[in-house]
């Protein structure tokens, strides 16, 4: 049997849905009571850093500072493909990738890394290499300061 834990933090988890995957979630048999929803919390990148995978199952993100954070901190990262993940995130290289709202697919990926240690370190390993050589604040500085110098230059 299966020892992990499903732990949710954040602002986001309220209103009608929420309350109801909260609710699934606490009865299911297979978690038989190891999820946990902490909401907003102020230690976040000690968490992200503790914990196995991080799973972002959003329907939109335009490029979302918690896939960089989890990269940057060698966390694995299981999202939905959606906007900007599919940019910071390689599939099957550098994390796992599921198409919004696919259920079986998020499952599917998360029995892997739970079954799979080393596959889920070879990924988090890979996920902070692309983080240092693709997203570092040194080089997003950098990219900033190109596109901005480019609008003023051409605002002239």
């Amino acid at each position: 049997k299966n020892s992990g834990h499903v732990v949710t933090e954040g602002h986001g988890l309220t209103g009608g849905w929420a309350e109801s995957l909260k609710s699934r979630l606490a009865r299911s048999a297979d978690l038989g009571g190891r999820a946990r929803f902490l909401g907003s919390v102020n230690d976040v990148y000690e968490r992200i850093y503790a914990a196995d995978v991080l799973v972002l199952a959003s329907r939109a993100e335009a490029f979302p500072l918690s896939v960089l954070e989890a990269m940057a901190l060698g966390t694995c990262v299981v999202a939905s493909d959606v906007d900007g993940i599919a940019e910071q995130v390689e599939h099957e290289q550098s994390g796992l990738l599921f198409a919004s709202e696919d259920v079986a697919g998020l499952a599917q990926w998360l029995r892997l890394v739970a079954d799979d240690p080393v596959r889920r370190k070879t990924l988090a390993r890979a996920a902070r290499s692309r983080y240092v050589t693709e997203f570092n604040r040194t080089l997003q500085l950098e990219r900033w300061a190109t596109v901005t110098t480019g609008i003023l230059g051409e605002r002239g």
